[in-house]
């Protein structure tokens, strides 16, 4: 899986970049061509100096506003297209800032409300501490997508709210430190950015209502994300890796989602602090240390996680209330799937590699309890079977038959564990090239077996039946999907001799 990311993220950063080059000016006298290879988002990519300067189409100086007056004033004197206004953002394009060292920002936006947008811009040389490709205080309405951050102390660092950071990639280098950082951020997303460095990731201290999404992170150092009094916001289907420190980091953070991330080869791939009524649930915890640590939280749900291949342990509760730890799957830790040292947290219905109970009356729960290291705590109910979703093993297609024929159609889904119970629900019923529908009650027309095989009761008539057909595990998962069976009579009518 891992080499797969990383050549979507060699992919992404090639198209990128092959984009941009397309607004290079040909020159016809060049004689000869020297290059040198700079790292943008982990992976080797040369760069004719010649056409360096040239690579985001128009050198540029380093760009200061400081109020919305000033905005208007700078994009009327550069001849930006917009006005300020949510349908005509005023649009920063193309432009290629290298600060070559110096101390400041390569785009510094300070105290504005207009909206606008930075895109394909190649933002690099902001090595000073603390000096960033794009900085961005107070600012309210921007979007920042598509551009290449290399080089810089900080590839992105603000103070935002109602704000877009998208399809970034941001390389810090060797020398960096942060790649995003926000402070008092508010209903700002953060989605499919490209984030390489020596350090942290993405870094948010405050804020609320933020969705952090689809983010490829790769450290060699500190955390790939790091939240500290960070509510209400949904962190999902991020790649985090490589973290010294952690995948993802929460300290007095609350109400959260953390939903289908993956987190590994980290120190520690997700780590709670000080943090209460967070919900982890589908997320990947592969190959880290340990794989989630909860110290000094109350209230935090693990559900529907797969928490394997970790060097240490799978889980490790330090005390905490009600802390609830359910339906995941723990496969090949090294040290013990879960420790816990808190004797409120519930733990239950999870699967374990190691169980050997036995399953007497085959309801999918093993007999004997599985014991949890630290304060004698039990599992229950440990699975014999995984846990999981039900899910089509392929589209459900809509299908037509002639009057007289025999109906059938072998549904087939996929489950870890035993699929048991199938049933077709209540639909509605018309006559062909007819809207008016009325109540069907599909039982009395169709059956669907054990097997999930879908067969008419024979007395089908001509019209369009659409129904709901549904598939349930023994662990009570399901999954449901519309389906139209169209009944038609094609066939001439001819005399009888």
């Amino acid at each position: 899986m891992k080499n797969r990311e990383r050549c979507f993220t060699l992919l992404v950063s090639v198209l990128l970049l092959s984009l941009l080059m397309t607004n290079i000016p040909y020159s016809t006298d060049l004689q000869e061509t020297s290059s040198q290879t700079e790292n943008i988002g982990n992976h080797d990519i040369t760069i004719n100096l010649e056409m360096k300067e040239h690579l985001a189409g128009v050198v540029h100086a380093p760009i200061t506003i400081g109020s919305d007056d000033e905005f208007n004033t700078t994009a009327f004197v550069e001849g930006w297209v917009g006005n300020g206004s949510q349908d005509s953002p005023f649009i920063i394009e193309n432009y290629d800032i290298d600060r070559g060292g110096a101390s400041g920002h390569c785009i510094n936006i300070q105290n504005t409300s207009v909206y606008f947008v930075v895109r394909e811009c190649y933002l690099t040389g902001a090595t000073q501490l603390s000096d960033a490709g794009v900085y961005l205080w107070n600012v309210s309405n921007c979007e920042i997508s598509n551009n290449i951050f290399f080089n810089n102390s900080v590839g992105i660092y603000g103070r935002l709210e109602n704000c877009m950071i998208s399809e970034n990639l941001v390389d810090v280098g060797v020398g960096g430190d942060r790649c995003i950082a926000f402070y008092h951020t508010n209903y700002t997303q953060i989605v499919g950015n490209n984030i390489t460095g020596p350090n942290n990731g993405i870094r948010i201290s405050n804020g609320v209502s933020n969705e952090i999404r689809n983010n490829h992170i790769e450290m060699s150092n500190g955390d790939a994300m790091n939240f500290s009094n960070v509510d209400n916001s949904t962190i999902s289907e991020n790649h985090c890796s490589g973290g010294s420190i952690m995948g993802i980091e929460l300290f007095l953070c609350d109400n959260n989602l953390f939903d289908n991330n993956l987190c590994i080869d980290n120190y520690i791939g997700i780590g709670l602090y000080t943090s209460a009524n967070n919900l982890i649930d589908f997320c990947s915890i592969l190959g880290n240390y340990d794989g989630i640590k909860v110290d000094d939280s109350s209230l935090n749900r693990i559900l529907g996680c797969n928490i394997s291949d970790n060097t240490n342990d799978g889980v490790f509760v330090e005390p905490g209330i009600a802390n609830i730890i359910v339906w995941n799957e723990f496969w090949n830790n090294t040290g013990d799937h879960i420790v816990n040292a808190a004797t409120s947290t519930g733990i239950d219905f999870n699967f374990y590699d190691d169980y050997i109970g036995s399953d007497m009356n085959g309801d999918g729960y093993g007999e004997e309890a599985y014991s949890i290291p630290g304060v004698g705590s039990f599992d229950y109910h440990p699975l014999v079977f995984q846990p999981g979703i039900v899910e089509w093993s392929h589209t459900l297609v809509d299908k037509t038959v002639e009057l007289g024929d025999m109906f059938s159609y072998d549904i087939n889904v996929t489950s870890a564990s035993p699929v048991y119970n199938w049933e077709i629900d209540n639909g509605q019923y018309s006559m062909l090239d007819d809207d008016d529908y009325e109540l069907l009650i599909t039982s009395q027309y169709f059956m669907i077996d054990n097997d999930g095989v879908l067969s008419d009761k024979g007395n089908l008539k001509v019209g369009i039946y659409q129904f709901g057909i549904y598939a349930t595990n023994l662990y009570g998962f399901s999954t449901g999907a519309g389906l139209t069976v169209t009944v038609e009579d094609t066939t001439s009518p001819s005399w009888i001799t």
